[in-house]
């Protein structure tokens, strides 16, 4: 029988107490156990105690220790009121409100910043060691579907996918929705095995929450196989639907052809007619030489799928975002856009209504939102610049 007496003291050695009820199996002889009271005394240490935090999350919990001293109501050197920093917190649960690791989360989870992110409070600096969007394609494809409404999207000639990169989203409206998309892109062509596989192996039909936003089912798909967006080499500029029919055709032919020529890299556009990038980069020997086509998209069938274009979408377009707003604007048309680089030097006229040159990624979306004051904004869920500007007009 083994009794514990209490120690003294915090920190203090237990004692522990061993008795013997029956002494006739206890002797010398055995080698067991040799005590002339039967009684044995042992000093043991105390229970341990609960693991401290560390590193990482002793930080966080002193951060908050700090803020809930102060009440939520911390002032800068000026003087103003700057409230708890959002630093420590967990990017889930900035932006959904919820995370799934709960307490074994190295984020912290205060109630003010609950989802703060997604209801309006715009980008929070997150915890983030690096921009995490490899899903922004499927996240932005979900955001259509919820706003629009498949019924929507696909009329008329389908969605018109502007500078659609890699082509993942046309791909998924097609696969994953019916719903008709053309890339709209002077670059030569896409990458989209990995949608391609993620398709063929079940992945966007994988759970109940992928689900709720695919119409088309797993075994629809693979008796199909992939489908692949129609692709349009060709510039979106303002001349294709400015000025008289003549001067129009005469664009959509220069553009096509120049569209031919240009070669997309990491460090942007190259075209083939000049010895240096866009960017003023100089060209690599080794930038292939992409022949031109035959033939040029006319103009009288652009003119057809844009006009009769559902939604205008454009997932960092690039160069093409202002011409976006302002074609769907003259032409009433629905559109979606998300933002990315401010290209300043290629588009020095670009001034606010106060006149001031836009060079920043808050300036570039205050002046399309001046394109279109009718516009709204919301945000995606995914990390980095996810700020979207859309308009239904209706």
């Amino acid at each position: 029988r083994v009794v514990m007496d209490n120690a003294s003291g915090p920190g203090a050695l237990g004692k522990l107490l061993v008795v013997v009820e029956d002494a006739s199996d206890v002797g010398t002889d055995s080698g067991r156990l040799d005590d002339t009271n039967n009684n044995i005394n042992a000093l043991v240490p105390p229970p341990p105690k609960p693991r401290e935090a560390f590193g990482r999350r002793k930080k966080i919990q002193q951060q908050h220790q700090l803020q809930s001293s102060v009440a939520n109501s911390c002032t800068d050197a000026q003087g103003a009121q700057t409230g708890p920093d959002s630093s420590l917190e967990c990017p889930y649960w900035l932006r959904k409100g919820i995370c799934w690791r709960g307490e074994d989360c190295s984020g912290a989870h205060l109630p003010e910043f609950k989802g703060i992110a997604a209801v309006g409070g715009g980008p929070v600096l997150a915890p983030i060691g690096r921009v995490r969007n490899r899903w922004r394609a499927s996240i932005f494809r979900r955001w259509l579907l919820d706003t629009f409404g498949l019924e929507m999207l696909t009329q008329g000639s389908g969605v018109v996918d502007v500078a659609g990169g890699q082509g993942e989203l046309s791909f998924e409206l097609i696969n994953l929705n019916g719903v008709p998309s053309t890339i709209l892109d002077p670059r030569q062509g896409w990458n989209i095995e990995k949608a391609v596989r993620l398709l063929e192996i079940g992945q966007y039909h994988s759970t109940d929450a992928l689900m709720r936003h695919v119409t088309v089912p797993l075994e629809e798909c693979r008796r199909l196989g992939p489908q692949f967006p129609r692709h349009e080499r060709m510039f979106l500029d303002p001349r294709l639907w400015t000025g008289d029919e003549a001067s129009r055709v005469a664009a959509c032919e220069h553009l096509g052809k120049r569209a031919q020529r240009v070669v997309w890299r990491p460090r942007g556009l190259f075209l083939q007619e000049s010895p240096k990038l866009l960017d003023g980069e100089s060209a690599s020997p080794s930038t292939p030489f992409v022949e031109l086509a035959e033939t040029v998209i006319l103009f009288s069938e652009l003119r057809a799928l844009l006009e009769g274009a559902s939604v205008v979408v454009g997932m960092h377009p690039d160069q093409a975002a202002g011409a976006i707003v302002e074609f769907s604007v003259s032409h009433r048309k629905p559109y979606a856009l998300v933002p990315c680089c401010t290209f300043a030097k290629e588009f020095p006229r670009r001034r606010l209504a106060s006149g001031r040159v836009v060079g920043s990624y808050e300036e570039l979306i205050q002046w399309l939102l001046e394109l279109d004051p009718a516009a709204t904004v919301d945000y995606l869920d995914f990390e980095g610049r996810n700020a979207v500007i859309y308009n239904r007009f209706c």
